[in-house]
């Protein structure tokens, strides 16, 4: 079978503008003078690399370029209108993210609870983690004064013991006081004192 150009009916010519302006751009090469050269129906199969399933006619030929060229313009210009972000949502899902980080700094460093604000100042104003300052800055300083609160916390307190025959006493010279008795007042207030 011998490859001769495909004939095809002048009245079969593009309908539109648009795939007059196509086939143009398919058939002509640069520093081409004559316009519309004819591909044979196995040039365009080459050119389109379709060895196995060939196009079967011109026509399906620039159907199938035609559609696609389109199909290809429509990705373009939807990846183009996406939507700009939300600053506001932005803003907020940054500060969640920030405190859920604190949440969990907090969790590992206990001792670091009472002092998160000022953790977090000075690693921002040296642009450091909160784990980074607190390990090189705070971590030894707070250590300290929790052994400091430790060892006051150590002696031992006893309540004042009185006897049940104080307590009776006191209790009916507080009766007494609360009636306006001014000596029961002094003797509560000496009471009181010794014990």
């Amino acid at each position: 079978m011998e490859n001769q150009p495909l004939e095809t009916d002048e009245s079969q010519e593009p309908t539109t503008e648009e795939q007059s302006d196509q086939l143009e751009e398919l058939f002509d090469e640069p520093g081409q003078e004559e316009v519309g050269k004819q591909f044979t129906l196995d040039e365009l199969n080459e050119m389109a690399g379709r060895k196995e399933n060939p196009f079967k006619s011109k026509e399906e030929f620039l159907k199938h370029y035609t559609n696609l060229k389109s199909f290809v313009g429509k990705k373009q210009e939807a990846s183009k209108e996406q939507p700009k972000p939300d600053m506001d949502k932005l803003a907020a899902l940054e500060a969640e993210i920030q405190l859920s980080r604190e949440e969990r700094f907090v969790e590992k460093n206990p001792l670091a609870k009472d002092h998160i604000e000022k953790i977090r100042a000075f690693a921002q104003s040296k642009g450091q983690t909160l784990q980074e300052t607190y390990d090189k800055d705070f971590k030894e300083l707070l250590e300290a004064e929790a052994a400091i609160k430790k060892e006051t916390g150590i002696g031992v307190k006893s309540k004042s013991r009185i006897s049940p025959l104080q307590v009776q006493k006191i209790n009916k010279l507080a009766e007494a006081a609360k009636l306006g008795d001014d000596a029961a007042q002094h003797e509560l207030v000496k009471e009181v004192m010794k014990g």
